[in-house]
Formats: C-alpha cells, sequence, structure tokens
C-alpha cells in the first residue's frame, strides 16, 4: 500500500487518472480485479465504481 505523501505525489503527476483509465479498460475487457489491483494499485471498490 502505497503511503500517504507517494500516493498524493502520484495523484498530482496525473498517475491516479491514468490508473483509473487503464483499469477501466482492463476490467472492461474481462481481466481478473486481483490483477487489476496489483498493476494500478487501485482498490476493489474503485475499480468496481469506474
Amino acid at each position: 500500500m502505497m503511503r500517504d505523501v507517494e500516493k498524493a505525489s502520484w495523484e498530482y503527476s496525473g498517475g491516479l487518472k491514468k490508473a483509473r483509465e487503464i483499469a477501466k479498460k482492463m476490467r472492461d475487457k474481462g481481466v481478473d480485479i486481483s490483477i487489476i489491483k496489483e498493476t494500478t494499485n487501485l482498490s476493489e471498490k474503485e475499480i468496481r465504481e469506474l
């Protein structure tokens, strides 16, 4: 899990937006949620809500 400072820096750099875009594409193609979580560092809840 990322520390708060790392997460803030990542969000600021646009990484979160890109991770969400990638996660949505992966989910829509049927990729297992656990793989998406590992790849994007998003939570299962975030992925399901995309």
